[in-house]
């Protein structure tokens, strides 16, 4: 009886393997390629020196006439003109700061007496000529508020890009000599992020 029920049991088994198929399809599409956009942001500067340089980690920017550090006393008046570009394949957002480090003596620093301002526009034109057109109608503020930001679209690679003016001038006052220290100089290092 045994063997009966089992053979019974390994007949069925062989017709439903026998019945039994696997059904399979596939589906491939093409190969998509997927590339990496190129974020890449250059900084062009020009001044009464320069007329259009790229700036890197080596570029003095706020020189006197003569290439050297400016020698800051009353009524000094020094600029530059900087242009962001997109070089890149990405839209790009942008902030460009100033950077200062003000030495102290005495309690005094060049910060308390220079000035700056942030020119856009069609005023760009006016800084760098006589310095009354360059320092009429100016907006001062503080150095550690001097920020302009911007976007520039993935398509203005290559094109003319956004042009600031950054002026710095010490206007003359009657608390002058204050900063006349014997025998110390203030200074400050200036330069953009």
């Amino acid at each position: 009886l045994l063997a009966s029920v089992l053979s019974i049991v390994m007949c069925f088994a062989m017709l439903i393997s026998s019945t039994f198929a696997w059904f399979t399809d596939e589906v491939k599409s093409g190969m998509n390629k997927i590339v990496a956009g190129n974020l890449d942001v250059e900084l062009y500067h020009s001044n009464g020196n320069v007329t259009e340089e790229k700036v890197n980690e080596t570029t003095n920017l706020f020189i006197g006439k003569d290439g050297n550090a400016i020698l800051w006393e009353p009524g000094v008046m020094v600029y530059e003109k900087l242009t962001v570009k997109n070089a890149g394949s990405l839209a790009l957002k942008y902030r460009l700061t100033l950077n200062s480090n003000f030495t102290v003596v005495d309690g005094k620093s060049l910060e308390d007496v220079l000035k700056v301002a942030i020119v856009s526009g069609e005023d760009v034109n006016k800084v760098g000529g006589d310095r009354a057109t360059t320092l009429e109608n100016l907006t001062f503020i503080k150095f550690s508020e001097a920020e302009q930001t911007g976007v520039l679209a993935a398509d203005e690679a290559g094109k003319a890009g956004d042009t600031y003016a950054i002026v710095i001038y010490w206007e003359p006052s009657d608390r002058d000599n204050d900063y006349n220290i014997a025998g110390e100089e203030l200074s400050v290092d200036l330069g953009v992020n």
